[in-house]
């Protein structure tokens, strides 16, 4: 250690070529990394570990789900309204003009590459199934960093072009999840949450009940309140932009309260522990595909152990680079070989409360809260 024997036998470097703090394998020790309230309940109350039934006796579940940010790499229709909403929110007439200079992205031809069903595909294979959160079409209050694409924008989609509302209702058909991938001035207005999931309902032509915030924007005093007050029964979106683990120290589906009364509002949050943008991109991690690959391992390991849920989140537009694919393939692949079951943020939540496991999780908290 003294004289850099990790650094020796590891090829991660940051784009300069140092090598840095998550670079190495120690980091992965603290406890921001583990599921210390998972592991809590499983040493300080008795029989834990019994209560806890996964489908055909899985060993633990896999959340799997998608963010489409976009529908078609190097879309121009995307990029014109992009710019269009920043020049629309700049500040001075300087800042126009470099957001007006970003139409020269226009000279990226678009690509006709199909951003679903490589997923659905590998998710099949092995028997998984996973939700994609879309973003809704109709909103009221614009951020410039919200998507932009609409439902009857153009992709490809099975060999095929078609509209994104044609596209998502074939997912559905196929027996996949869509929820709602809400702007960023949603995460604290439940109008305009409710107005977003009524809007891909109408895409859909059917209700929808699971949602993760854009850009993981997420107020716990506020935004669990406007979610639930939306119509939502789960949410996905506590856990890092720019990092993995666990935010809250937990890897089960666990009641959100309200903050004034301390009462359950009836809705469930999975929270998000592993996502490809904090481990790959070069302002996040950074981490090469095999270190990736590693940590994702890791992290799976003391989730399994407690019998609890590993959240994971790949964006389908990242298929311009294919390792982005390809780990997401090798750690689907893991949780195979674990023994664990891949579903839905609703199938999750339908299991979990039907077992009456929410309940049992309250109870054991309680009891472990108290003996402390």
């Amino acid at each position: 250690m003294l004289y850099g024997a990790e650094e020796i036998e590891s090829s991660d470097r940051d784009e300069i070529g140092n090598y840095e703090a998550h670079h190495s394998p120690r980091r992965w020790d603290a406890s921001l990394y583990r599921p210390v309230v998972n592991e809590a309940l499983c040493g300080k109350v008795s029989g834990w570990l019994d209560r806890i039934r996964w489908p055909e006796g899985k060993a633990f579940a896999a959340c799997l789900t998608h963010d489409l940010d976009s529908v078609q790499i190097n879309s121009r229709r995307e990029l014109l309204r992009t710019i269009g909403s920043l020049v629309r929110h700049a500040k001075n007439p300087g800042e126009k003009l470099r957001h007006c200079l970003s139409v020269a992205g226009l000279r990226h031809r678009p690509q006709n590459v199909d951003l679903m069903t490589p997923w659905i595909e590998a998710e099949r294979k092995r028997g998984f199934r996973s939700t994609f959160f879309v973003f809704p079409t109709r909103v009221r209050r614009r951020h410039p960093r919200d998507c932009t694409y609409t439902w009857s924008d153009p992709t490809w989609y099975r060999g095929r072009r078609c509209s994104v509302r044609e596209m998502l209702r074939d997912v559905v058909k196929l027996g996949w999840g869509i929820g709602l991938h809400g702007s960023l001035h949603s995460a604290l207005d439940a109008d305009l949450l409710r107005e977003q999931k009524e809007d891909v309902e109408e895409c859909l032509g059917r209700a929808i009940w699971s949602t993760r915030q854009h850009n993981l924007r997420f107020d716990v005093l506020r935004t669990p309140l406007a979610q639930v007050r939306a119509g939502f029964q789960t949410d996905s979106t506590l856990g890092f932009n720019r990092d993995i683990g666990f935010r809250n120290g937990i890897a089960y589906p666990f009641a959100l309260k309200d903050p004034s009364s301390g009462e359950p509002i009836g809705l469930l949050e999975i929270p998000l522990v592993l996502h490809d943008g904090a481990l790959l991109r070069k302002d996040n991690l950074f981490l090469g595909e095999d270190s990736a690959y590693r940590v994702c391992r890791l992290l799976i390991d003391r989730v399994a152990a407690t019998k609890g849920v590993i959240t994971l989140l790949w964006h389908p537009n990242q298929m311009d680079d294919l390792r982005w694919f390809q780990l997401y393939e090798k750690v689907l692949d893991y949780i195979v070989e674990k023994n664990g079951w891949g579903a839905t943020p609703k199938a999750i939540y339908d299991w979990w409360t039907g077992q009456g496991l929410d309940a049992e999780l309250e109870r054991a908290l309680q009891k472990v809260s108290r003996e402390q």
